[in-house]
């Protein structure tokens, strides 16, 4: 299931689980200050698109993905303040200076996930928004709709396997885990740099 059709689908099911993805999304945001807003692996720019609705002139957005064709479509959607090209192993972003990195199901598709948290680190001053699939409840979704049923579901592009316990413990060695969500099948996270995370975890 590629990002474009997830997010122009008529499937009800699939329209469904997206809209109470960008629900949660909402939710975990609302109460946070954020102004400068960078999001890693933007593709078509739904999720930025959406924020910016939300949120409005509170906050700024741009975007950032290797994918040129991608970006185009984020650009005639006008889902973002400004676009980027680049790569999430080596952002062409400075030190410290976004408030918020939103990085929503890209760690799945990349082997050096250590490395992007790396990246995702260095650019943030405070906090970072995650999500990846549930890995196995993903592949149960995919074998509801007859795909890839010889290898059980599995996406061809999703390296990474993660649930809950591995996603948390990965990501702990590089932030705070301030708060857990999930949004069958995704689940998302809301981290803080260590030195400004005062908060115990919460999980939803």
């Amino acid at each position: 299931m590629s990002n474009l059709y997830k997010y122009t689908s008529r499937n009800l099911l699939v329209r469904f689980a997206i809209k109470n993805f960008l629900f949660k999304i909402d939710r975990i945001l609302n109460d946070k200050q954020f102004r400068h807003v960078i999001d890693v692996g933007c593709g078509e720019g739904f999720v930025s698109q959406h924020l910016q609705k939300v949120f409005q002139d509170q906050i700024r957005i741009h975007g950032i993905d290797r994918n040129q064709q991608a970006l185009r479509i984020a650009g005639s959607m006008q889902a973002c303040h400004g676009l980027i090209q680049g790569d999430i192993m080596q952002l062409p972003v400075k030190n410290n200076t976004v408030d918020l990195v939103l990085c929503t199901e890209v760690l799945e598709h990349i082997t050096r996930v250590e490395t992007a948290l790396q990246e995702i680190k260095r650019i943030t001053r405070d906090y970072c928004l995650l999500s990846v699939p549930s890995e196995y409840l993903f592949r149960f979704c995919r074998l509801l709709g007859l795909k890839n049923i010889n290898g059980f579901g599995r996406h061809p592009q999703h390296i990474q396997v993660f649930t809950k316990k591995s996603f948390r413990r990965i990501v702990s060695r590089h932030f705070h885990v301030e708060r857990i969500e999930f949004s069958f099948p995704w689940l998302i996270m809301l981290c803080r740099k260590r030195d400004n995370a005062p908060f115990k975890n919460k999980e939803g």
